[in-house]
């Protein structure tokens, strides 16, 4: 998605470049929110009507980024409120301040003051002289930004000509970044890798992002068959290869993949996710085109107890590694973990996974006895399902009163039920299948807490979708939850330990009501969000891409 935000002193034609550019470019447009709220106003506007101004603005522009469009362009955003106060009240609000550094646009269009005057009782500053003086403002705003600004000067069509000039030199500029994804929603499990989808999106946010993702279908009607859809601003390609023995296997595998990297187009870089095989496709990129590369490792093969065996695997496995610009995880355990096997590399870093914020929110409910809730692939080796049950039948042994939701599907689904059974569960106990959206939603957001029992976990991203839903934790210690959880919003207990599972679920079943949702949430939603992730993502790409 390409965002745009016009701005500038008053009577410079903002309102008017704006509807000119979306008839252009099939742009949405988000509106000047200052005029619908003045005119409902009915008295002078003080400074923290222009806060209220600057957030509405926001609402409003955040409310169209949810649709993902190609190309956004704002009338005013921050900046503008900014300058405002600066000028009007000589102070600037702290959150005026926040909201323009945070928010993010790939090009400011800046209105030049050489227009005439036009009355308009809104309109404050006709004296041309001010008019420079607030220029000078935005001026100084941007700079201090860093922004990427270009000033819009001349009138009629020669105006918008000029503006539709820096459009499209920035649109040819935006960086083109291709996921190369081992993991990733498809026809057969839209759940599969959908944290790597939302680091696609949030990248989609500031990039030309394509995927490609390839997967082995015995039910395949061709040797290929290629799916393509642009998918909340991503460019998604999904390659089905038709399954055969394994040797040809393999070969239609990284066939696909080359299909899918020219459908792609030439990428300024590639963003490997899950090793080994991808990351061999991007070493194939880098060494023949000199296209760099980053990984970003999900797996938690390389953990104790997991299986990453196979000297040829670790010797290719070493050797892409060391050769990507950059590897990412999920959580500093995984990074450690990956050392330890000798993989080896000059940049490591964390990358959270993304929550959706507006969709994960707390929603008022109040239950005759605790929810507890859980969410899973159902795998029991890793998420310890069978642990949990055990810990639930204790809990009940005990006489404390509960209900629990178990959400999720998985191979050791009808094994889970049937155990549920075996404990006598079966009346306080909830199996619901795969929930998405909103309906997991206001399955989680109506418990009273969230209890996560895994052996082990890479990134245990629903930790973070229960407290954004404002719901406290008890965890064991895998994945972010020893990053994540303290004592202000929930309890760790250690892996593979019944009885101290039971312990922390008795305590949270009389102590839930003391965690107040509204600071679990704010603890996580600025962290996790699309948008300060896909900030982040950025700043890798143009820092891999064009070196300082």
């Amino acid at each position: 998605m390409l965002k745009i935000a016009v701005i500038g002193p008053e009577s410079t034609g903002k309102s008017t470049l704006c509807q000119q550019l979306g008839a252009h470019f099939n742009a949405k447009i988000v509106s000047e929110y200052s005029r619908e709220y003045l005119a409902g106003l009915h008295r002078p506007y003080d400074i923290h009507d222009v806060v209220a101004i600057a957030q509405g603005q926001q609402r409003h522009i955040e409310s169209f980024e949810a649709s993902q469009p190609e190309m956004l362009i704002s009338d005013t955003e921050g900046i503008v409120n900014k300058v405002w106060c600066e000028y009007v009240f000589h102070t600037i609000p702290k959150e005026i301040n926040n909201i323009v550094n945070s928010q993010h646009f790939d090009l400011y269009l800046l209105c030049d003051t050489d227009l005439e005057w036009a009355f308009d009782p809104m309109r404050e500053n006709p004296d041309l002289n001010e008019r420079k003086a607030i220029f000078a403002l935005y001026l100084k705003a941007l700079d201090e930004l860093d922004a990427n600004y270009r000033i819009i000067s001349g009138t009629g069509q020669a105006r918008t000509n000029k503006a539709i000039e820096a459009i499209k030199e920035m649109s040819e500029k935006q960086r083109h970044i291709v996921f190369l994804a081992r993991w990733y929603p498809h026809k057969y499990d839209p759940m599969f890798g959908l944290f790597v989808q939302r680091h696609a999106e949030a990248a989609a946010l500031y990039n030309n992002v394509s995927v490609v993702y390839v997967h082995a279908d015995a039910s395949a009607k061709d040797t290929f068959d290629i799916e393509r859809s642009m998918e909340r601003g991503v460019d998604t390609i999904r390659i089905y290869y038709k399954k055969a023995n394994k040797l040809l296997s393999v070969w239609r595998f990284f066939k696909a993949c080359q299909k899918g990297l020219q459908l792609a187009g030439k990428a300024d870089l590639i963003h490997v996710h899950v090793l080994t095989r991808m990351g061999l496709i991007a070493l194939r990129e880098k060494r023949k085109n000199g296209t760099p590369y980053l990984i970003t490792e999900h797996w938690s093969r390389y953990l104790p107890g997991n299986a990453y065996s196979g000297w040829l695997r670790k010797k290719l496995t070493r050797t892409v590694v060391r050769e990507a610009a950059m590897v990412t995880t999920v959580n500093a355990n995984l990074s450690q973990a990956m050392k330890s096997h000798g993989l080896e590399n000059e940049h490591w870093a964390l990358l959270q996974n993304v929550v959706d914020s507006n969709l994960f929110k707390p929603q008022p409910h109040q239950n005759a006895i605790p929810k507890i809730v859980h969410v899973s692939c159902f795998e029991d080796k890793s998420k310890n399902i069978t642990g949990l049950l055990q810990a639930l039948y204790k809990l009940k042994a005990k006489g404390i009163a509960y209900q629990a939701v178990l959400i999720g599907d998985g191979i050791d689904y009808e094994r889970m039920r049937k155990k549920a059974g075996e404990l006598h569960l079966n009346d306080i106990v909830r199996f619901t299948g795969v929930l998405e959206g909103q309906d997991l939603v206001n399955e989680l957001a109506t418990g009273d807490f969230f209890v996560l029992s895994s052996n082990y976990e890479t990134a245990s991203i629903v930790i973070i979708e229960a407290l954004m839903c404002g719901v406290p934790v008890v965890s064991t210690h895998v994945g972010c939850a020893p990053e994540v959880i303290n004592a202000s919003n929930g309890i760790l207990v250690p892996t593979q330990n019944v009885e101290a599972l039971t312990e922390a679920m008795g305590k949270m079943c009389e102590r839930y009501i003391q965690y107040p949702s509204d600071l679990l949430r704010k603890a996580v939603v600025d962290q996790y969000g699309y948008e300060k992730i896909g900030q982040l993502l950025t700043r890798w790409y143009q820092d891999i891409i064009s070196p300082r």
